[in-house]
């Protein structure tokens, strides 16, 4: 009797254990079926999710990298800002040079005692009137005293202050000179606010000028010593039915950029 109970007992666990495996592998099955359910509703997100992390890493590696190239190209911008200015600083450097060096061989093979000095300031407004020179009367300048660029007369000092000159240029109006042909062809050179200068002769002998002559200062003012280049022919202007001539003339002064000046200051 208590052998049947004790095999009916076994045979209930044996059962019990059966039954529930038998749940545990359904249970599993829909487990796993409703994961993959679930799976397949939040693959749109997780897809979505997964584009905007690989999109966010991907922008993230663009800024990075941006900003990386914008910094090499602030530091080439950089470095080519300063070669352009070394090499603008060594042209103007050299071009100074060069300017000086023709006025100290100006200086020795002139015979009067002259003095160099900066241009300070030259208005727009009266760019062939007058302009201001680093030069005064500490420095032995005077009125009346003659200007030159490079070799070419330019004007003359009309003010001073102890530091300071302003200088009346040839080709400013009412601006009138004594002057000579090479063939010593007498005539008054004049202004008129201009980049060109008019030749008059005094002489019935005008016709034998021509184009490409030189002009020079005849010495016969107070102010201008004789033989001062002021410029060449360029042009021939006929007045009163051609029996009246002025001749136009032009020299190499660069009007927009004049730096040193040399000053006559005596014989």
């Amino acid at each position: 009797m208590r052998m049947r109970k004790k095999r009916r007992t076994i045979m209930g666990w044996i059962y019990f254990f059966i039954i529930f495996l038998f749940i545990i592998f359904f249970l599993r099955g829909v487990v796993l079926f409703s994961f993959k359910k679930i799976n397949m509703l939040l693959l749109p997100v997780q897809s979505k999710i997964y584009t905007t992390s690989v999109g966010t890493r991907e922008t993230f590696e663009i800024l990075t990298k941006y900003k990386e190239i914008f910094k090499e190209n602030l530091d080439l911008k950089k470095k080519l800002a300063l070669v352009e200015y070394q090499d603008e600083l060594l042209k103007k450097i050299t071009d100074e040079n060069e300017r000086l060096r023709k006025i100290l061989e100006i200086k020795k093979e002139t015979k009067y005692k002259t003095v160099v000095g900066k241009v300070s300031f030259q208005s727009i407004q009266e760019l062939y009137n007058t302009f201001s020179i680093k030069l005064g009367t500490e420095d032995g300048i005077k009125v009346d005293m003659p200007v030159l660029v490079d070799k070419t007369l330019v004007g003359k000092i009309v003010e001073t202050s102890s530091k300071y000159s302003k200088v009346r240029m040839l080709t400013a109006k009412d601006s009138y000179v004594s002057c000579l042909g090479e063939n010593k062809i007498l005539g008054i050179l004049s202004g008129n606010t201009g980049d060109t200068l008019y030749f008059k002769t005094t002489s019935s002998l005008e016709s034998n000028l021509k184009v490409g002559e030189e002009i020079y200062t005849s010495g016969i003012s107070d102010i201008y010593p004789k033989g001062l280049y002021v410029g060449k022919i360029e042009n021939v202007i006929s007045e009163n039915n051609g029996l009246e001539k002025i001749y136009e003339i032009k020299n190499d002064l660069d009007i927009f950029n004049l730096n040193e000046v040399i000053v006559i200051t005596g014989e």
